[in-house]
């Protein structure tokens, strides 16, 4: 940081200084093109000042992050995110039995977890929503 500001200093380097609104701070701003030029520069390609660098292309692909595996238990949240139904109706159906699910107790995330594959199951199975009957 200090070598950028003694370039800044020098000349080398285009800066302003503007007040941060949030941190009512003065900042000091470089010139992205200067600093670009400069780059270039250590890179042994000088490019005179105000040319356009154009940045070297990567030989290389970029990694690709690792997909996480899908959770195979999920919480009336994730499920009801998961299968598009609300989460209140997927409990009133674990409640019902109509779906599985296990009682974890007092947890983050609810009571019940509830499978994923049991979530691909359910399709086929409702055709209208349980019916609480008074008696």
């Amino acid at each position: 940081m200090r070598r950028v500001l003694e370039i800044s200093n020098a000349g080398k380097i285009r800066h302003r200084h503007i007040i941060d609104p949030g941190t009512q701070r003065e900042q000091m701003v470089l010139l992205a093109a200067d600093v670009k030029r400069m780059a270039a520069a250590k890179r042994g390609v000088l490019a005179p000042v105000g040319a356009e660098v154009v940045p070297h292309a990567r030989t290389e692909p970029a990694p690709v992050p690792a997909a996480a595996a899908p959770r195979l238990w999920l919480t009336a949240a994730e499920a009801a995110e998961y299968s598009g139904l609300p989460a209140s109706y997927l409990i009133e159906l674990v409640q019902s039995g109509l779906l599985l699910a296990r009682d974890v107790g007092v947890r983050p995330g609810g009571k019940y977890r509830i499978r994923r594959v049991d979530l691909d199951g359910l399709a086929g199975k409702l055709l209208a929503p349980p019916r609480a009957t008074k008696r």
